[in-house]
């Protein structure tokens, strides 16, 4: 009967929203204070009444471990948790009037500030655990549990957590810390004139100015309407402002900005404020149709009810309707400037148009450099020129804003004080913005962090924002600066980070996430121990922005995947249902891990209708219901040029080609992308319409281009124009790819060099490619035919073996250059690791065992066969087991026959070639004859190892890293293996074969006399520099 009455009284609770907060407080504390067993309950026995005095003050850990129920129409991510968990604090600090400091914000409170933790688990509902981490005399240190009702949507729990705050979470709090006098509304007055001009600045170190000045303003003279609607938008420009940095501190502050907001709405005062206010915070968070049920509220509400407003309505309202010329900064105020600025670019951001969202960053870049968000998203832009110039120029950027508004902030400490002021002498020099000492002003970076994290201070009395959490947010800011620059420099330039990149240490050391850096930096052993430790990471309070901790090897090497996938999981279980959550995880994680996909698209589309990206979320992966009212989609899609060609891709899968081709060419005419040309160009070769692909390929040249678009649709020309024979049409499209620099445009053109004839460009552009990304170009061009430096190819790759700091090789070339090398031991080491890591490639297993019998290990060869036969034995029910691996186990039991023999080397060559039949592809046949022919050869029987060294060799242009090693052990068996010419070798170079290599000029050593290395102006000298030695923009 009792637990019934408890039950009737929450329900009263959940009802009786308009009640005042103190009068909801005290009804709520006398139900829960007398509630029977079956709503608190306590994991032990009551414990006796302690007389210590309860602390006034707590430390709130971070609540990882949190399992919010899973449901793809509601949010259960992060951002669930720290609702309640921010509601928690707001409960402590405003109605019990407690000192509490957030974990999650990086604050460590007083020493021996007692730690309390808020867990929420899913019964199926709501659970809240409050426990004691760290004590004092008098805390009770158990477990205790409320069961409140489940909110059945968004809004519902935003409600819900804000509700707490004023009633349920202050009881709680009663168990673990002394009750103070509450915050109560004061009369209405205008905001400290520091605020607005803090509120407009789009940089996450003022928006923290401004939320902290106002908890101080707050916690001395109390609420008004005012100081909470500027807090709560202070709260929403820093989680948007964050929302790229490694620790989810953006989900803290949209919290606390939605719950500020809510409270606003539930009080009934100036409601026209407090409905844009929540507005604001739903329009940031991506939640667009509660933002514009706010906003049709506004409407509805009498002139006096909008008193007090600041004007966001219409700005909101044109972001919210993507209308991209009502966002233009010129047509708002100087105090909206910077936000419409903002939102005109997240309105881009929203796409899978790479250009286009350069176009709009760079814009951003040019009138607020402060804005460290934007360049943030664009340093992982697909251009790379974009992605390379963003990456350059972000740690410049940040030096030369920074200092200014650290140093404007109030109670500064003297020493943080005395390093910002350095700082602006350092970097307000004179001279054009980013052109300071980068060097020093690192140095001075890392010192202002340390220093910041371990200062004791706020700005005035008030601490729910203290320095420490400001240092949380400029080293998780500085880290992932450096995390962006080195993917880039590695991945996509093919850069090693040593010499140079130790002037980054500074900013990126001391983070607890440091070993991602350095695992770019070294040699595999260095990757090995950043693979160990990304395993160790339970990733609770991470969310996909942390995905760097998943590629710290080569991401080409199979051997990540598995452990990839499990990571990418484990942070995209933790997204919101908001369109801010889901447009990162549609545009940086495709596949939608962790749940279906296609709900996860129609989740994204319920919740923003008017987003491209969700758009084209639903074509991409819930075409099943797209198709349904497909008409209506290709007539809304027409008008819209961004997401034509995702379309288009549709039909042109479903053989739609000309619907799609109308499609396009009508998108084009209204406004072209490098997709819907692409798109465009792809249609017309499937209708085999060659030449009409190839005026398509060329549309696109007249676009803007800010990274390598253009570039790259040179070469699909010279590719196009090389399939129908006409290289000299091709030539001038693959050398303009090639004034790129880029690795595919060099290889373009040295490959229409070489079908023309010019041995010695050819030579030039793939010793280019070479030399500048550690390919295999130059050594297969001058190994494989009879022209070109040979000697130096060999010695050069035989170099980027013992060295492969960036993966570029692969594991199989790396491999066999290294025996090829006599580096027996190197070799063995190395591809033990990889078979570790890929135990399913029995290539590897191949290699590894002969790379042991190379160097005389034979106990481990033979445990390497033995295990590819374990591997079969335990796959052969697996129908999709690869034909080319049965010929690898054929070859591995013939081994071991001939071990048990004596190891003589006497392999059987027609079991051999019988084995070789069981091959679906030349690269296993290659292999498997190589491999036979160097067991032969370590046995002195020169004569078998020859002929099967001649099998592989013999092979036309597949699997180049095997045949080309079984060249060079023919060349030292004496056989002039490079004047053995396959059938389309013997094509390509004809007559040429008669003239001497020697007779042909080799190409010039050095990279600047390379024909293409000059012509752009990105690949000047300053390409080498590292980053901080980059020109400033």
């Amino acid at each position: 009967m009792a637990g019934s009455k408890v039950t009737v009284r929450v329900e009263v609770f959940h009802q009786q929203r308009l009640l005042a907060q103190r009068v909801l407080g005290l009804v709520l504390g006398a139900i829960l204070l007398g509630a029977p067993a079956n709503v608190w309950s306590q994991t032990a026995a009551t414990a006796p009444e302690v007389k210590a005095e309860l602390p006034n003050q707590l430390v709130l850990a971070s609540g990882a471990g949190s399992q919010i129920d899973i449901d793809q129409k509601r949010s259960q991510g992060i951002l669930a948790r720290e609702l309640f968990r921010q509601a928690f604090i707001i409960a402590a600090a405003e109605t019990n009037n407690v000192a509490a400091y957030d974990l999650n914000l990086g604050q460590r409170g007083p020493e021996g500030c007692p730690q309390v933790d808020l867990k929420l688990l899913a019964n199926p509902g709501l659970v809240f655990q409050l426990s004691v981490v760290q004590g004092t005399p008098g805390m009770q240190g158990k477990t205790e549990h409320l069961r409140p009702h489940a909110a059945d949507s968004f809004s519902n729990r935003v409600e819900e957590a804000e509700q707490f705050s004023r009633g349920l979470f202050g009881v709680m709090l009663e168990k673990v810390a002394r009750r103070g006098s509450p915050t109560f509304y004061r009369n209405p007055r205008e905001l400290l004139p520091q605020v607005p001009p803090l509120l407009a600045d789009m940089n996450f170190v003022s928006q923290w100015h401004a939320a902290a000045l106002l908890h101080e303003d707050i916690e001395k003279r109390g609420y008004t309407v005012h100081n909470l609607a500027a807090l709560s938008r202070a709260y929403s420009n820093l989680g948007i402002l964050t929302d790229r940095h490694f620790h989810p501190t953006n989900k803290v502050f949209r919290a606390r900005a939605l719950l500020y907001a809510q409270r606003m709405v539930r009080d009934g005062r100036a409601k026209g404020l407090a409905h844009e206010t929540r507005a604001y915070a739903y329009m940031l968070l991506g939640m667009p149709l509660l933002a514009l049920e706010d906003l049709l509220a506004i409407e509805g509400l009498k002139e006096e009810e909008r008193q007090g407003m600041v004007g966001l309505a219409p700005l909101m309202k044109s972001y919210l309707d993507f209308d991209y010329l009502a966002l233009e900064p010129d047509r708002h105020p100087d105090s909206l400037r910077q936000l419409a600025t903002l939102l005109s670019y997240l309105a881009r951001e929203y796409s899978y148009d790479d250009n286009a969202k350069a176009i709009a960053a760079m814009k951003v870049m040019e009138s607020m450099p402060q804005c460290y968000r934007v360049v943030a998203e664009i340093s992982e832009n697909r251009e790379l020129g974009t992605a390379r110039q963003a990456t350059g120029v972000s740690p410049l950027l940040t030096g030369a804003t920074l200092y200014s508004r650290i140093a404007k902030l109030p109670s500064l400490p003297p020493a943080i004080k005395k390093l910002a002021d350095e700082g602006l002498v350092l970097t307000t020099g004179g001279g054009p913005l980013g052109s300071h000492d980068v060097r020093a002003e690192l140095v001075l970076r890392g010192k202002l962090i340390a220093a910041l994290q371990a200062a004791d201070g706020a700005v005035g009395e008030q601490q729910r924002l203290t320095f420490p959490t400001l240092g949380f947010l400029l080293s998780d800011h500085s880290f992932m600066e450096v995390v962006r620059l080195a993917e880039v420099l590695v991945h996509k330039l093919a850069v090693p980070l040593d010499p140079g990149f130790e002037v980054f240490e500074p900013i990126y050391k001391p983070h607890p996430y440091s070993y991602v850096v350095d695992s770019y930096r070294g040699s595999l052993e260095l990757r090995q121990v950043a693979i160990g430790k990304a395993k160790q990471e339970s990733c609770a309070n991470l969310d996909m922005n942390a995905r760097a901790l998943l590629p710290v090897i080569d991401g080409a090497q199979a051997a990540m995947v598995g452990q990839w996938s499990q990571t990418r999981d484990k942070l995209a279980r933790q997204t919101d249902m908001t369109g801010a959550d889901l447009s990162r995880l549609f545009s940086r994680l495709p596949q939608a891990p962790g749940a279906r996909p296609d709900q996860l698209a129609e989740a994204f589309y319920e919740t923003w209708p008017n987003s491209t990206l969700a758009r084209q979320a639903m074509i991409n992966h819930n075409w099943r219901a797209v198709k349904l009212d497909l008409d209506v989609w290709i007539n809304r899609t027409a008008q819209e040029p961004l997401l034509t060609p995702a379309l288009a891709q549709r039909l042109i899968a479903e053989r739609e080609f000309e619907k799609a081709a109308q499609m396009l060419e009508q998108s084009v005419k209204l406004a072209g992308s490098f997709e819907a040309y692409f798109q465009l160009a792809t249609c017309y070769q499937r209708m085999d319409k060659k030449l009409d692909a190839i005026e398509a390929f060329k549309g696109a040249l007249q676009l803007p281009d800010r990274g390598l678009s253009r570039a790259k649709f040179n070469e699909y020309i010279a590719r196009e124009y090389l399939k129908l024979d006409r290289a000299q049409d091709a030539l001038p499209y693959a050398e303009a790819a090639a004034d790129s620099y880029s690795e595919w445009g060099l290889r373009v053109a040295g490959e229409t060099h070489e079908i023309l004839r010019s041995w010695a460009d050819a030579e030039k552009y793939f010793k280019a490619a070479s030399l500048r990304y550690g390919t295999t170009d130059w050594y297969r061009f001058t190994h494989g035919t009879p022209f070109g430096d040979y000697e130096g190819a060999r010695e050069f790759m035989r170099k980027a073996a013992l060295d492969d700091r960036n993966g570029r090789l692969g594991v199989t070339t790396r491999a066999h250059l290294l025996l090829l090398s006599d580096k027996q031991e190197v070799a063995a080491d190395y591809l033990q690791r990889q078979v570790q890591q890929n135990p399913r490639a029995t290539t590897l297993r191949l290699l590894l065992a002969s790379a042991c019998d190379q160097k005389g290990d034979a106990k481990a060869r033979d445990a390497a066969l033995r295990q590819i036969l374990a591997d079969d034995a335990a796959q052969k029910s697996n129908l999709n087991h690869p034909a080319w691996d049965i010929c690898h186990i054929k070859l591995a039991e013939a081994i071991l026959a001939d071990v048990e023999k004596g190891s003589r080397g006497e392999l059987d060559p027609q079991a051999i070639d019988a084995a070789s039949e069981r091959a679906e592809s030349d690269d296993g046949r290659i292999d498997l004859y190589y491999l036979a022919g160097r067991y032969c050869e370590l046995r002195e029987k020169k004569d078998l190892a020859k002929t099967f060294y001649l099998k592989a060799w013999g092979n036309d242009f597949v699997n180049y890293n095997t045949r080309y090693a079984a060249g060079e052990r023919l060349e030292r068996m004496g056989v002039d293996a490079r004047s053995i010419l396959t059938e389309s070798q013997k094509k390509l170079y004809g007559d040429a074969v008669a003239s001497s290599p020697d007779a042909v000029p080799a190409a010039e050593p050095e990279a600047e006399k390379m024909p293409a290395a000059e012509k752009p102006e990105a690949q000047k000298p300053e390409e080498q520099k590292p980053a901080a030695e980059q020109p400033a923009p």
